[in-house]
């Protein structure tokens, strides 16, 4: 029976599409395939340290302690979770998409302060949802400005050349 068992200079049996490591250079029962999946980061981006920094934000009036919360917890999590907001709704077709996003953090700065804590809803919950209340805004607002004006590319020869004039009607009747 032909293997088609390879050993690596560094002494890695490798079989198939599949590498695996150790001591097994001498076992005939090697799995095809084998990957070990590799630990999982922690991908949460807003956890209790971002929730206890924003009561901690609203219960205190000292700028000095509001803003240093801001820079070190609750910005990068706001930032986060509205590029997630973006990317999840598709919100990447609107245009000036990056300064929507600064405006939509500008948005949650100013309503930051507002946050009830005693309605015992999680923070990620209601700035989540602010923040993709204004998105939505956004996009309504684009619809219906879009559906209003048009672009001058988008015109035909024919009307551009009977409602949009070139020329002066008033020098045209002067010159009769």
């Amino acid at each position: 029976m032909k293997s088609n068992k390879t050993i690596s200079p560094l002494g890695a049996v490798i079989v198939g599409l599949g590498v695996i490591t150790g001591s097994i250079l001498n076992t005939e029962e090697v799995k095809l395939n084998t990957r070990v999946k590799p630990p999982s980061l922690n991908k949460n981006y807003f956890t209790t340290d971002h929730q206890d920094a924003i009561l901690a934000y609203v219960a205190t009036q000292d700028k000095k302690i509001r803003n240093d919360l801001y820079i070190r917890l609750i910005g990068p999590a706001f930032n986060e979770m509205i590029s997630k907001i973006v990317y999840t709704y598709k919100f990447q077709s609107l245009p000036n998409i990056d300064v929507l996003k600064q405006e939509a953090e500008s948005h949650l700065i100013s309503i930051l302060a507002n946050y009830d804590v005693t309605r015992n809803k999680k923070a990620f919950s209601y700035f989540s949802v602010c923040s993709k209340n204004f998105f939505i805004h956004k996009v309504k607002v684009y619809a219906a400005q879009h559906k209003r004006e048009t672009q001058h590319e988008d015109i035909s020869k024919a009307v551009e050349m009977e409602y949009l004039s070139t020329e002066n009607p008033h020098e045209i009747n002067e010159t009769k």
